[in-house]
């Protein structure tokens, strides 16, 4: 799914909210089923974003960002399960940058039903060990 978070929104908002709306779900689904418990990966191509949530950076001085920042946090504390970021490079990550384009040029949510991949959409060329 590409999200559009309205209009106004830098990049790095964006981001920080895709993050948070990720976790969000992985929160649901740890609550609706506690047996599973595997290790989480979540990739994202913002450098900023994955350092902000690893720790290494301090608060952003965006409110947006601040409080998606620290929902994640609180979110994180309802998984069983632990939990890695990943940066990768964006020219790695074409499927998911070219939904997110997709749903910013239509200004609305764009969806793709039971995680197909559109079919115009670039090759992924992240491999399966990354």
């Amino acid at each position: 799914m590409g999200t559009y978070y309205g209009s106004g929104r830098t990049n790095n908002e964006a981001e920080m909210f895709a993050a948070r709306d990720c976790i969000a779900v992985l929160a649901k689904l740890s609550k609706r089923m506690p047996q599973l418990q595997l290790p989480i990966r979540v990739f994202g191509d913002s450098q900023l974003i994955i350092r902000f949530l690893t720790k290494q950076y301090k608060n952003p001085t965006k409110h947006t960002m601040y409080w998606a920042l620290h929902e994640i946090w609180e979110l994180e504390k309802h998984l069983k399960s632990p939990i890695a970021y990943r940066n990768i490079p964006r020219e790695l990550n074409t499927v998911a940058d070219n939904m997110c384009h997709k749903a910013l040029e239509a200004k609305e949510t764009v969806t793709f039903h039971n995680g197909e991949i559109p079919p115009d959409a670039p090759p992924n060329q992240l491999n399966d060990v990354y």
